[in-house]
């Protein structure tokens, strides 16, 4: 069975982790990747299937409190902007495509429209804007 299942840490930075292995079938008119791409915790295949082992940690929302209609949706952007950020998946166009995911699970799970459309332009701004900032803000 494929049960989103995680319990809350003592981990401040990763309160979320997962108790068992978790797949989530990302649409399959994203663009194709040219092997499977694997690390220790995330594995995503060439038929778009995203793989989160036990064990696996994440943050939570950073744009909205944590809940029931957005902690599915954070495991899967997490994990996928994790991807991005080690240079396994190109970041255009697969940021927009995680946000993009975001949105659909949250409504999937029960967040209102309006929620989440203010959600995902919070983390387009912050992907956009914000970080950028902020690295350039570390390196100055």
């Amino acid at each position: 069975m494929n049960e989103f299942a995680y319990h809350v840490t003592n981990n401040e930075k990763y309160p979320y982790q997962l108790t068992q292995r978790y797949e989530y079938q990302l649409p399959v008119s994203w663009p194709p990747i040219e092997m499977t791409i694997v690390t220790p915790y995330v594995t995503l295949t060439l038929t778009h299937m995203l793989v989160l082992q036990k064990g696996y940690s994440w943050n939570g929302a950073n744009v909205v409190p944590d809940g029931t209609k957005i902690l599915r949706a954070s495991v899967i952007h997490d994990a996928l902007c994790q991807l991005i950020g080690m240079g396994k998946l190109p970041k255009s166009p697969y940021r927009k495509l995680a946000d993009q995911t975001l949105y659909h699970i949250c409504r999937m799970d029960g967040m209102s429209w309006i929620a989440a459309t203010t959600m995902y332009y919070a983390v387009r701004f912050y992907a956009h804007i914000i970080k950028p900032i902020k690295q350039w803000w570390r390196l100055s």
